[in-house]
């Protein structure tokens, strides 16, 4: 009976030190997000939510409230959907929203699925090279070289890509973040036979751009191809496009 009661006691100090924790960090979210509105008093959501997530990035007390602590670049997109500017810090294995509203815990992060190294790594692939950390400490591929066949190539093996086989079940977004590094770096990516998402040369920026792929209509496992750029017309410039943080989520 003794150590029943003990365990208790263990798994109730152990809930209760976890939700200080968590609301520790939440107070700090929020007194960055407050100090931004106090310097920009009539600042745009833009420029308050980019100043907060600066600062965020650069707190030395909320990197050691954790083993890993990420924060991620803004967005105005989520689930597919177009919403207010916000951003996400990854804290261990616990999530946090920051918007004009404040900043508060997240319960359901665990309805988003990262592909990581090791999933990368599985796929096939041409001209890819998986890398471990490529954006904000989430993994990627980066996709350096050219054929001669464009543009009736774009899906076929000699194009720069990696292929991996994903179960689509029950997700609605698929998200990543691409950038085109060198040359005529461009983006496609296909699930199945469809085309999903295309972003030329001249379209695709230098920086990273987050993609959010409505996929409801895919059940069960499908090949999804990401695909580089082309180089030219004769195939004598190579080109290179990067894709990180694939993202599934529900």
């Amino acid at each position: 009976m003794q150590l029943l009661i003990n365990q208790g006691l263990l798994k109730y100090v152990t809930k209760a030190k976890i939700e200080i924790k968590r609301a520790q960090i939440v107070e700090m979210l929020n007194l960055e997000l407050f100090e931004q509105q106090s310097n920009f008093p009539i600042g745009t959501p833009t420029e308050i939510i980019q100043a907060t997530r600066e600062n965020v990035y650069n707190n030395s007390n909320l990197k050691k409230m954790g083993n890993e602590v990420i924060v991620e670049n803004t967005s105005t997109t989520e689930y597919g959907k177009e919403v207010d500017i916000y951003f996400y810090v990854q804290v261990d294995e616990d999530a946090y929203k920051v918007d004009m509203t404040g900043a508060k815990y997240i319960e359901n992060r665990d309805s988003v699925y990262t592909l990581t190294y090791e999933d990368l790594s599985k796929g096939s692939s041409n001209k890819a090279s998986i890398l471990d950390k490529l954006y904000n400490g989430y993994a990627g591929v980066s996709l350096r070289g050219y054929n001669n066949t464009w543009p009736s190539d774009w899906y076929g093996l000699n194009t720069p890509h990696i292929e991996l086989t994903m179960d689509l079940s029950n997700y609605t977004t698929l998200v990543f973040y691409v950038r085109k590094v060198a040359n005529h770096g461009s983006s496609y990516v296909w699930i199945g036979d469809d085309n999903v998402y295309a972003k030329g040369y001249l379209e695709l920026s230098t920086d990273w751009s987050l993609v959010e792929i409505d996929i409801t209509k895919y059940n069960g496992n499908y090949p999804v191809r990401f695909v580089g750029g082309y180089g030219d017309r004769t195939g004598t410039t190579a080109s290179e496009t990067q894709y990180a943080y694939i993202q599934l989520k529900k």
